[in-house]
C-alpha cells in the first residue's frame, strides 16, 4: 500500500495540504468547499440527478402553460433528433380531431409572434 495523500491545494505550484494552505487562490477554494457542504441541496435535482436548465425557463414561471409547451417542445425535439420517435408516430398519437385542434391553437400562438 502506498503512502496516503493528504487534500493538496490546486491553487498553486507549492501543492500545500488544504489544512493549511498558504495561497489567496487556497484560501477561496477551501471557502467554495465549505460553502459547497453547507448550502442545502439544489431545487432543480429530481430523485437525485440534476436536470440541466434550459435558456428559456428563467423567462417563464415552472408549471405554467408557457413552461408546458416549450418543456414539450423541447422533449419532442430532441426525441426526433435523437430517434427515438418518428413524425408519423406523433401523428398516430392524436386523433383527427386533437390534431386539428392543435394545429388551430398553434396557428393562433403564431399569429401573436412579432
Amino acid at each position: 500500500m502506498g503512502k496516503q495523500k493528504e487534500d493538496i491545494c490546486p491553487g498553486c505550484s507549492r501543492h500545500c495540504p488544504l489544512s493549511r494552505v498558504r495561497c489567496k487562490y487556497g484560501e477561496k477554494h477551501i471557502e467554495k468547499l465549505r460553502k459547497a457542504q453547507c448550502a442545502p441541496p439544489d431545487a432543480a435535482k429530481e430523485g437525485g440527478k440534476s436536470r440541466k436548465r434550459r435558456k428559456w425557463e428563467s423567462y417563464v414561471a415552472n408549471d405554467t402553460t408557457a413552461w408546458k409547451l416549450l418543456w414539450t417542445g423541447s422533449l419532442l425535439k430532441r426525441s426526433l433528433r435523437k430517434g427515438r420517435i418518428t413524425a408519423q408516430q406523433i401523428h398516430l398519437a392524436l386523433n383527427d380531431e386533437e390534431e386539428a385542434q392543435l394545429c388551430t391553437l398553434l396557428e393562433k400562438i403564431n399569429r401573436i409572434m412579432p
